[in-house]
């Protein structure tokens, strides 16, 4: 009977290490799977950080590459020309622009002490981001900058981000709802060529007319 009870007892006290056993196998095998993941996440950043885009310089109302980087990263003919108007705020690319909604524009101080800078990309992995133009405004004085990304193909806003400077080279990037004024900014992206083609429209209407009553002159 003792000796029963002592195999029963060497029986259970197995099977909880054989338990224990599988649930330390399973927590490495979590731990492993954790660390690969934070590989792939850390090589994903280094990929990006590796990755760098064409600072354009703001030129009577011309968003132009450096001369030094022309030849070497050549804008492409369909972004062309780009442009920005400092006072309105319009962005042009291509056939398309916009102009600032309020909102955006509240962004920028009304002191005027700020800067705006450029850049573009249209050269990396399109499957993870469209050609952008980055709009970047660094209030003067302030441990903070505003990060807003367009598609370059429609003007499309991809993201607003503000980026937040905590000292130490250490960042923190908060991203804006963008919800409330989706169809505000759709409704400020307009076809550059809106107004031509209507004029040319109304001239050949015009010109129609004129042809009908040399054909006709009484079909008034």
């Amino acid at each position: 009977m003792v000796f029963g009870s002592l195999s029963c007892g060497v029986g259970g006290d197995r099977e909880g290490i054989d338990r224990q056993r599988i649930r330390a196998m399973n927590m490495i095998t979590g731990f492993r799977k954790l660390w690969v993941w934070l590989v792939v996440l850390a090589l994903g950043c280094l990929t990006a950080s590796a990755h760098t885009d064409v600072v354009l310089e703001l030129k009577d109302g011309k968003l132009v590459a450096p001369v030094e980087e022309f030849d070497t990263y050549k804008v492409p003919e369909e972004f062309l020309p780009m442009e920005y108007d400092a006072v309105t705020h319009r962005v042009r690319i291509g056939r398309r622009e916009m102009k600032l909604i309020p909102y955006f524009t509240s962004l920028f101080p009304e002191d005027g002490k700020y800067k705006v800078r450029f850049s573009t990309s249209w050269y990396h992995d399109l499957a993870l981001l469209p050609p952008y133009l980055q709009i970047r405004i660094e209030p003067e004085g302030r441990q903070f900058h505003y990060e807003l990304l367009l598609n370059m193909k429609d003007l499309s806003v991809i993201y607003l981000e503000l980026d937040l400077d905590l000292g130490g080279g250490a960042r923190r990037c908060f991203p804006v709802d963008l919800k409330h004024w989706e169809k505000e900014i759709a409704e400020s992206i307009k076809p550059v060529d809106a107004g031509i083609n209507k004029e040319r429209q109304e001239k050949k209407d015009g010109q129609r007319e004129k042809e009908d009553e040399m054909l006709d002159p009484f079909a008034k």
